[in-house]
């Protein structure tokens, strides 16, 4: 394992076990390491802010081919290596979310994904344009089917 950060490694980022069950090669490549290194530092922040505990990475860097498996959205930055799936390991991800949500943190998009089977995590999704800042809420039946998603206030 080699360390991306102090508490993110490389083998985190493209870790899939899709890939790794179908055969799909998810190899970074070398142009989107920068990409991953900015969502990387900012992930640093978010653990922080959440009191410094473990945060499970479910989803970073996704080829193509392994967004596509998966049923991700064909615009997912997951792609560019501009996004993270994760669940905190303290706590609940309902109040991981609202956190981060009123946090100073310059997220891009903050999406709170559930499935009606009880399966809920947080994206965090990055941009090399300056952040909207977008805060919302996706719903859908299943892992890997199609989710519907709504804008959520602050405050």
């Amino acid at each position: 394992m080699t360390d991306l950060t102090a508490h993110f490694s490389w083998d985190e980022v493209t870790a899939s076990p899709t890939a790794e069950a179908r055969g799909i090669d998810n190899t970074l490549p070398a142009n989107l390491r920068a990409n991953v290194e900015q969502v990387a530092a900012l992930m640093e922040e978010v653990r922080a802010l959440l009191g410094g505990h473990p945060l499970k990475v479910n989803s970073w860097y996704r080829s193509p081919v392994l967004n596509a498996a998966i049923g991700g959205s064909p615009r997912s930055r997951h792609m560019d290596g501009l996004a993270v799936d994760f669940d905190v390991t303290v706590g609940t991800n309902d109040k991981a979310f609202a956190t981060i949500a009123a946090s100073a943190i310059q997220y891009d998009q903050l999406i709170h994904e559930r499935t009606k089977s009880g399966a809920d995590w947080i994206h965090f999704g990055s941009a090399i344009t300056p952040p909207r800042r977008q805060v919302l809420a996706a719903a859908g039946d299943t892992l890997g089917g199609p989710m519907t998603f709504r804008r959520v206030a602050l405050g």
